[in-house]
């Protein structure tokens, strides 16, 4: 009976989870290719990640550059929230605010699209650690953060990232930086779940894609 009220309660609290990917970059490191189309194990990148979030929330939200994105972006991910960055020029923040700004939970799960190994039962227990949290980041040894891999208090953190926005902050952990209700993930914790801490590679240059990729890698 205990193990079925746990189960009970954990999904409830996922229904209070969004989740935001990350679609807007040039890929200008990875050839000016569009990374999430890129194809892995006989399918776009983008569509492994949706497969993944969708179990474990059903508010799965794209954020893309420009119109021209999110029109070829809908006509393959049918089903799927995808928005457009208000702003332009000013890196991934501009998505986390479009992101967030459509996401009507209370947290919101925010990802890149480039991240080929991404692991479930990570992403579950850093969803199952954010309540009370205005940020819930992983944490390496030597203090470098996965702001891509992180959940964030959906209307706090809002505020913060325009508030860095509008102040000219480009760097993507600004507004994370000015909360004190932050909760770190030691990574080493996540290595029961992903030994080799693969769900956090991505695909960022030219040699990246030819590492992952056995062949030339091709966009569908």
């Amino acid at each position: 009976m205990v193990n079925l009220i746990g189960l009970v309660l954990q999904m409830a609290y996922y229904e209070e989870i969004a989740a935001v990917v990350l679609a807007g970059g040039s890929g200008s490191r990875a050839g000016y290719v569009e990374k999430a189309l890129l194809e892995f194990d006989g399918a776009p990148l983008l569509t492994h990640i949706i497969d993944k979030l969708s179990q474990i929330t059903k508010t799965i939200i794209i954020s893309v550059r420009d119109e021209a994105q999110k029109k070829l972006f809908s006509e393959r991910f049918t089903g799927i929230t995808i928005v457009v960055d208000k702003h332009h020029g000013i890196g991934p923040l501009a998505g986390i605010e479009a992101g967030l700004s459509s996401s009507d939970k209370e947290y919101t799960l925010v990802l890149g699209c480039d991240m080929p190994f991404l692991n479930l039962d990570v992403l579950r227990y850093i969803v199952e650690r954010c309540k009370g949290f205005d940020v819930t980041i992983p944490r390496w040894s030597d203090g470098r953060l996965e702001p891509l891999h992180a959940i964030y208090r959906t209307g706090v953190m809002l505020d913060e990232v325009k508030r860095s926005i509008k102040d000219g902050e480009r760097f993507i952990l600004a507004p994370t930086f000015k909360r004190e209700l932050i909760q770190y993930i030691d990574v080493n914790e996540l290595r029961e779940f992903d030994p080799s801490l693969n769900t956090f590679r991505n695909v960022n240059t030219e040699d990246d894609v030819k590492n992952i990729f056995s062949t030339s890698p091709k966009t569908l």
